[in-house]
């Protein structure tokens, strides 16, 4: 990994930035998709997958501090998200269409690593403490 210069730090701040606040705008618009990472996949197809999970924890970091702190559990989904868009870039994600039908097919496998994180950190014989917990989830989009 390179230094960071001023212009990658702005990068940065710009793909949290837009993680936050595109996450908020679903959010209010009761829309059926998750476009809370987008700013993770951007900055890691342009600069490498460390530059794209800086930008995803610094934008749970952002949502832990501002509204539920249970976010922070999906930091390793943050990571694996900024792998994965980093190494779909490489191989040509978006230039013809058999990777970006495999790039969406990995895309809709996103939820699912979240989910699996969430039941290894947070484990509960109750499933009304893990319904609390997507409550929780779903409401740290909410405008507070």
């Amino acid at each position: 990994m390179r230094q960071i210069n001023a212009f990658d730090a702005g990068l940065i701040a710009l793909g949290a930035a837009l993680n936050v606040s595109i996450g908020y705008l679903v959010n209010i618009l009761k829309l059926p998709i998750y476009l809370d990472s987008i700013g993770t996949v951007f900055i890691a197809a342009l600069c490498g997958w460390q530059y794209g999970a800086i930008v995803g924890i610094s934008a749970l970091i952002v949502l832990m501090i501002t509204a539920v702190p249970t976010v922070i559990a999906y930091c390793g989904t943050a990571i694996i998200i900024a792998l994965l868009s980093a190494g779909l870039a490489k191989i040509g994600f978006l230039k013809t269409f058999k990777p970006t039908v495999e790039g969406a097919n990995h895309a809709a496998n996103f939820p699912l690593n979240g989910t699996i994180q969430e039941i290894i950190i947070f484990p509960s014989d109750k499933t009304s403490e893990l319904t609390a917990l997507h409550n929780d989830i779903d409401t740290y989009y909410s405008i507070p």
